[in-house]
């Protein structure tokens, strides 16, 4: 991995890798999903989020502790920053990077073609 942090791997936020790969399947699906107010009203979304969701936590076990820090910086649109709320969920962003603080209690499942 090239990336230092969760942070390098996200910088220029609009232009990074990561968020291309987030951002290209609402732009496919169209509709509700390509406009941010709209796209939790799409049910796709949830389904693309939870994948997207597996790949960050994917990452995150690969890197070290103190790496993995909410992407900060210029670049990162408001509403994403680090300090902002989700809404309705009444989290800040980097909120979410804490998993005792949201209460996650799940994992996510190996797929079969990882299992060697």
């Amino acid at each position: 991995m090239s990336s230092e942090s969760y942070d390098d791997l996200c910088q220029p936020y609009d232009f990074s890798d990561f968020e291309a790969t987030h951002g290209g399947p609402h732009m496919w699906m169209s509709g509700h999903m390509t406009a941010l107010p709209c796209a939790p009203l799409d049910p796709m979304f949830w389904s693309h989020h939870s994948f997207i969701d597996m790949c960050g936590e994917k990452l995150r076990d690969h890197l070290p502790a103190h790496a993995w820090r909410y992407p900060q910086g210029w670049s990162v649109p408001y509403g994403h920053r680090a300090q902002d709320r989700m809404h309705p969920f009444n989290f800040r962003n980097a909120d979410g990077l804490d998993d005792e603080l949201i209460g996650k209690n799940y994992i996510y499942e190996i797929s079969p073609a990882e299992v060697r």
